[in-house]
């Protein structure tokens, strides 16, 4: 998915969500981002990279908090607005 550009120098909020039987759309600071790309795979047997390929190649230049992963939900199918404040306080 290739997506809006994204303002330097400041937070913004990313969300990738899979849906079932409408594909991987991608969310920035709640308005989805290109298109939905449909695919079937299963990624049971699959490696998440975070912040770089799966090459260790286009690294990531900045900051990532209050990661979430969530499995068996879509937590966004539709616009919203990004949380504003942290998941959990430790």
């Amino acid at each position: 998915i290739t997506g809006a550009a994204i303002q330097g120098n400041a937070w913004s909020h990313f969300a990738v969500t899979r849906q079932s039987g409408v594909g991987t759309t991608l969310w920035i600071n709640g308005t989805r981002s290109g298109s939905t790309a449909v695919d079937s795979a299963s990624y049971t047997n699959s490696t998440t990279f975070i912040g770089s390929t799966n090459l260790g190649t286009d690294l990531f230049s900045g900051y990532v908090t209050d990661l979430r992963v969530t499995k068996g939900v879509a937590r966004y199918t539709t616009t919203f607005t990004p949380p504003t404040t942290a998941f959990y306080t430790y």
